[in-house]
């Protein structure tokens, strides 16, 4: 784990190409051995696909960064710009180089699903700061946002479904990773804080279904806390998530056409639809009261004190 975090230490600090692809590789074979720990029948297969989607980025992103090195024509240099580009949105998962990231996340721990949807970005997303504002930009924002949305439709699997949501919101740390490294980490920052008492409460709650979020197995408070911090993942008002997603706008509508604005908004519309209709029919249903266990009672001070967070900061930031 620890050689995981230097690699992408290693990769966002480095000022040459070729210093990052090391990085990168060294953070992609400290990872292989985490996804091949669950020890079940289907990490092996997770595995290799991890393994042959990074590695096909990486031969794209090191052969680009060797011409790039040697100081071609303006003309090869702007060609070797777009392979790097393309490398780095592979490695991230955006669409439409996304097919791999559900076919891995559905069968790891949340704990390395989480690993995946935000540690693994901060290095491409850091290395994507440094290129200018393009029309590939565009396409891979409105392609993610697009993909994102869609694919979270009509979704089983509660690992799949935060997954397509974590494709969607990387449609938006582009937009504003091509504006600044700050705006960049404001959205990356507020995602990981709304985010990870999610995935928290899904492993400890064992979740793996979205039939399961609807069984009468908790108790309904656990249930509605759990639904109002996925809302907030959606962009719901007033909480942080749609405080991250309002100042993005605000940030970005100048530089970007409003066809970008639209797409981005639509999607996260199309996100809540889904996440209210995950939970609509278990916090509308007459099942008997559930006795809230210990257990419950634990997480349930953790969803609080995160939903509080989610209000107290959102009211902050707007203070600021």
């Amino acid at each position: 784990m620890t050689t995981t975090f230097l690699g992408t230490l290693m990769a966002v600090s480095s000022n040459s190409w070729i210093l990052c692809w090391i990085g990168l590789e060294i953070n992609l074979m400290s990872f292989i051995p985490l996804i091949l720990s669950d020890l079940n029948f289907k990490s092996t297969e997770t595995a290799i696909k991890y393994f042959l989607t990074q590695a096909v980025a990486s031969v794209i992103l090191i052969t680009a960064a060797s011409f790039t090195a040697l100081q071609m024509k303006n003309y090869y240099l702007e060609s070797m710009n777009f392979f790097l580009f393309l490398a780095l949105s592979i490695k991230a998962g955006l669409a439409p180089f996304h097919i791999w990231f559900p076919q891995v996340t559905e069968f790891i721990s949340w704990f390395k699903c989480f690993i995946i949807f935000t540690w693994q970005k901060i290095a491409p997303f850091m290395l994507i700061i440094n290129f200018n504002i393009s029309v590939f930009t565009y396409f891979i924002i409105i392609m993610s946002a697009t993909a994102g949305a869609v694919g979270g439709l009509n979704q089983m699997s509660s690992k799949i479904l935060l997954t397509y949501s974590s494709i969607s919101h990387s449609a938006w740390m582009l937009m504003l990773a091509s504006l600044s490294l700050k705006f960049w980490t404001f959205y990356f920052l507020i995602y990981f804080f709304v985010l990870s008492p999610i995935i928290f409460a899904m492993n400890f709650l064992n979740f793996k279904k979205i039939k399961e979020i609807n069984s009468s197995k908790i108790n309904l408070k656990t249930k509605l806390m759990l639904s109002t911090l996925i809302m907030s993942l959606g962009g719901l008002p007033p909480f942080l998530g749609f405080l991250s997603k309002l100042i993005a706008l605000t940030v970005a509508v100048k530089t970007f056409p409003m066809v970008i604005m639209i797409t981005l908004v639509a999607s996260s519309l199309v996100s809540l639809y889904f996440y209210t209709k995950m939970f609509f029919n278990s916090l509308t249903a007459s099942l008997p009261e559930k006795k809230i266990s210990s257990s419950e009672k634990k997480i349930n001070k953790f969803i609080i004190f995160s939903l509080a967070g989610n209000l107290i900061l959102s009211n902050l930031v707007l203070l600021i």
